[in-house]
């Protein structure tokens, strides 16, 4: 289960945030980029997307990954994911296109429609700037999403800022984001980038 705050913000503050050295504690132990290349899909009637259901092709880190991600609820403002991946090989790659390769993530979307196929809908790219905050045993995720979507309906573009608790505990991760929201003042966003490419590019 992934626990996940995330907010829309503007490249001035993208800039503020990468300028952080320590806050709520926690101090910068890394930073590092990570560009992201996605392929988006669901089926015509887009019912992934109505159930908050994000599946996708994604290639970072040399690595290719196929993943489903289904928000099942927000506490605190924070989105609670849950999560299946699994890496395939460039060979699969056809295959999983084809909607022929039987692995836990297309086998969940596949439980999660009513009719087929289930198409390519969008094209993503998201150059991620990514900064790890620690404070003893504990570990906070920051990474600023600098995405472009691509759809039938051309082409959109946004900040999203992405908190991830990776060890904390609750209460940390809490006050971790809200000092990050009161600080920056930042305007939380419940909804996923899934959901809002659809809005603007589907």
């Amino acid at each position: 289960m992934e626990i996940e705050s995330k907010f829309l913000i503007d490249q001035e503050t993208a800039q503020k945030l990468r300028a952080l050295t320590e806050i709520s504690g926690f101090k910068v132990t890394s930073q590092y980029e990570q560009p992201i290349k996605d392929i988006w899909f669901d089926n015509p009637e887009r019912e992934l997307c109505k159930k908050l259901t994000l599946y996708r092709l994604r290639r970072v880190s040399g690595k290719i990954i196929a993943g489903l991600k289904t928000r099942v609820g927000i506490v605190d403002s924070a989105h609670h994911m849950k999560e299946f991946e699994e890496e395939i090989t460039k060979d699969q790659v056809p295959v999983f296109l084809a909607n022929k390769l039987n692995i836990e993530p297309y086998l969940e979307a596949k439980k999660l429609v009513s009719s087929k196929p289930i198409e390519k809908v969008i094209d993503v790219t998201n150059n991620r700037h990514v900064m790890n905050f620690e404070k003893g045993e504990q570990l906070i995720e920051l990474a600023i999403d600098e995405v472009t979507y691509v759809g039938r309906k051309g082409e959109y573009k946004e900040i999203e800022l992405e908190i991830e608790t990776k060890t904390a505990d609750d209460q940390a991760f809490t006050e971790f984001a809200k000092e990050i929201e009161e600080k920056f003042e930042l305007r939380r966003v419940n909804i996923g980038k899934y959901e809002r490419a659809v809005e603007k590019v589907d």
